[in-house]
C-alpha cells in the first residue's frame, strides 16, 4: 500500500470520526434539552398539583369553619360542598367516623334539585325540599357541627 492511500485512508477516517462526534455531541445535547424541558414540565405539574391541593384544604377549611358560625351556609349544603372536596383530597376519610355523615347527608339529599332547577320549582316544591332538609339537618345536626371541626383542624397536610 502506498503512503498515499495511508494518509488518504487516515483523512478519512477522521472525517468520519469527527462527522460521528458531532452526531453523537448533537444527540446529547438534543436528549439533555428535551429531559430539561420534561423536568420543567413535572415541577410545573408538582407546583399546580400542590397549588390545588393548597386550595381544596382552604376550601374545607373555610366550609367547616362557616358550618360551625355563619348561618347563611346551610348544614345540608355545607356537608355537601365537604363531601365533594374530600373526595378530590382524601376520600378515605369519606368511609371513616365522623366524616362518614357527609356522605349519608349526600346520599339523602341528592334528589333534591341544585342551584337554577330548585329556584325554578314552585313553591309548595321548594318549601317540601326545605323541610325535608331542615329535618335531616335536625336529625344529625352534632354529629355534622363535630364533623366540622374535626375537619377545619384536620392535619391535610401531612396526608
Amino acid at each position: 500500500m502506498s503512503d498515499t492511500t495511508t494518509y488518504l485512508l487516515i483523512a478519512s477516517g477522521l472525517v468520519l470520526i469527527a462527522g460521528l462526534s458531532a452526531y453523537i455531541w448533537k444527540q446529547l445535547k438534543f436528549q439533555r434539552d428535551h429531559q430539561r424541558r420534561l423536568d420543567e414540565i413535572e415541577q410545573q405539574a408538582r407546583e399546580k398539583t400542590q397549588q390545588r391541593r393548597d386550595h381544596l384544604i382552604e376550601s374545607i377549611r373555610l366550609i367547616s369553619h362557616a358550618m360551625e358560625n355563619d348561618d347563611k351556609l346551610t348544614l345540608t349544603e355545607g356537608a355537601i360542598r365537604l363531601k365533594v372536596l374530600l373526595e378530590h383530597l382524601a376520600p378515605h376519610l369519606l368511609s371513616q367516623e365522623p366524616y362518614a355523615i357527609l356522605v349519608l347527608m349526600f346520599e339523602q339529599t341528592q334528589h333534591i334539585p341544585l342551584k337554577e332547577k330548585f329556584k325554578a320549582l314552585d313553591r309548595k316544591a321548594q318549601r317540601k325540599f326545605l323541610a325535608e332538609m331542615h329535618r335531616l339537618e335536625q336529625k344529625h345536626q352534632d354529629a355534622l357541627i363535630e364533623t366540622a371541626r374535626q375537619l377545619h383542624s384536620y392535619p391535610f397536610e401531612s396526608l
